[in-house]
């Protein structure tokens, strides 16, 4: 139940976040033209690039803090001060990383139109401070989700966006230099971030939170050698997010990269959607495992993943019927091979969206070593195989199609190393979590067919024609999807908030 509120809560606040995050592309695409939106896009990226560090340590303390709560007189404040200074130190590294390499690549292979190189680097800058402070956010960001406190997160996550968005609708009142104005406000969201968690945790939690240094080198090495091993994937998750930009701008230019930047802004917001049920599930995934309710963790996990894929086939098809329509609804005029980009990206999305609960499941039961080397090793390779499609004259949607195949592989490869490493009966895990979706897609997919069919021109015809595709995916992911107590459980809420709303009319 608490899980089911918490995952309330979170899609509460990613519907807002999103509705704002839309709105604020239409305007900054608007506002900043193709070329600027692209040279923001693959400048970000480039300092992402160095941020698998950060998305090491993220997964790093979020998996400690979880585990040292479901232990019997765990100890908070010392893996909190274990993991701080771990990410104060992942920042300065990460800042020496990102100056030097970084710098390198702005100045001699950013494919970026003449005169505006000094942009290039001024957007660069302001990006490098931005995820150094980041970096140092992630514990206390971290404690909110260990102890659940998701509304606290949504009221601060919302609040940010808004202001966001007043930033952005604020840019055009301004004259001169739009893009260095923009890196510089969306700046100032970070920082408030920053400031917002670090004066709550003291309020909420100030004996976990105070310092407390722990000085034996031993009490960091098992952090790190998780962490360690969470680089490895990391950096496979750069590979396919981060370097495709770098590498379309290297064959394409900017413009392709403003196409490319539509395709993951669209994949960014679904999968805040799909993720989000193992943002809610975590802690209890791994809380199960700490306390050894094995059985427990696995049924959560393989529960997590079938409403993961169920939720993203309905955005997909929901979606895909009219991409190119609600992508002019949204944008207004596209660049060239948005809507290809798009597709693939959603593509994606699906395949992705087959991970859920997997991953914490494995984060949980803390034995990562294979897992982390198998899979880092086949998405790092995904982007050299990327390189020689481009290189033989590939269309820029290549190296989206190669992280396709390649998510197969890898998610493969992790239900033989569950079934050996962990002990889990994968068969019995694919088919309680994949029976279910692969019967929904089959159902949908005939639907698009027959929508196809249809050929609908008018604007007013195709907004319906989308309503009707979400009713009715809705409606077989209910009656297809889920399971007879989910589906009680579903008419009950519905019956009680029925009831609600009688009761207030009355």
């Amino acid at each position: 139940m608490k899980i089911a509120k918490n995952t309330v809560i979170v899609y509460f606040r990613i519907f807002v976040t999103i509705i704002v995050g839309l709105v604020c592309a239409r305007i900054v695409l608007n506002t900043l033209g193709f070329d600027d939106y692209g040279l923001y896009n693959v400048v970000g990226s480039t300092v992402a690039m160095f941020g698998f560090i950060s998305a090491a340590l993220i997964g790093t303390t979020q998996r400690f803090i979880n585990y040292e709560m479901g232990k019997p007189g765990g100890d908070l404040c010392r893996i909190f001060n274990i993991c701080n200074v771990l990410h104060i130190l992942c920042a300065i590294v990460l800042f020496i990383l990102i100056e030097i390499l970084g710098t390198i690549y702005i100045n001699n292979y950013l494919n970026v139109i003449p005169g505006k190189e000094s942009d290039a680097m001024f957007v660069f800058q302001v990006s490098t401070i931005v995820a150094c402070v980041g970096v140092m956010n992630v514990p206390y960001q971290s404690l909110f989700v260990a102890y659940e406190k998701f509304s606290a997160v949504a009221i601060i996550d919302i609040s940010l966006y808004l202001l966001k968005l007043a930033l952005v609708l604020g840019m055009l009142l301004f004259k001169g230099n739009l893009l260095r104005i923009y890196a510089v406000f969306m700046s100032v969201s970070t920082f408030l971030s920053f400031a917002i968690y670090h004066i709550l945790c003291k309020r909420y939690w100030p004996d976990v939170v105070r310092w407390k240094p722990v000085r034996k080198a031993s009490e960091y090495r098992e952090v790190m050698s998780f962490g360690g091993y969470n680089i490895l994937a990391s950096i496979s998750g750069v590979a396919r997010s981060q370097g495709s930009p770098i590498l379309v701008n290297y064959f394409f230019g900017t413009t392709a990269n403003a196409a490319y930047g539509v395709g993951n802004s669209l994949f960014s917001y679904i999968q805040k959607i799909v993720s989000n049920f193992d943002y809610a599930a975590a802690p209890r995934i791994t809380s199960d495992i700490s306390a050894g309710n094995k059985d427990s963790s696995v049924k959560l996990a393989r529960t997590v993943c079938r409403m993961s894929v169920l939720v993203m086939l309905i955005l997909f098809f929901t979606l895909y019927v009219e991409l190119e329509f609600l992508l002019r609804l949204w944008l207004g005029d596209l660049p060239d091979g948005a809507v290809t980009f798009c597709r693939w990206m959603m593509v994606i999305g699906i395949v992705s969206s087959t991970s859920g609960g997997v991953g914490q499941f494995i984060s949980g039961y803390g034995k990562v070593k294979w897992f982390m080397i198998v899979s880092s090793f086949l998405f790092v390779m995904a982007l050299p195989i990327g390189y020689f499609i481009y290189k033989a004259g590939g269309p820029p949607v290549s190296v989206l199609v190669v992280y396709v195949i390649v998510d197969i592989i890898v998610r493969l490869v992790h239900f033989v190393l569950l079934r050996k490493i962990a002990g889990i009966d994968s068969l019995e895990f694919i088919k309680g979590a994949y029976t279910r979706p692969a019967l929904v897609a089959l159902i949908l997919l005939t639907i698009t067919f027959l929508y196809g069919k249809l050929g609908i021109a008018t604007a007013i015809g195709r907004l319906c024609g989308v309503a009707v595709m979400l009713m009715l995916s809705c409606a077989v992911v209910f009656l297809v999807g889920l399971r007879k107590e989910e589906k009680q459980r579903v008419l009950e809420i519905i019956s009680a908030k029925m009831r609600g709303k009688r009761h207030d009319a009355n």
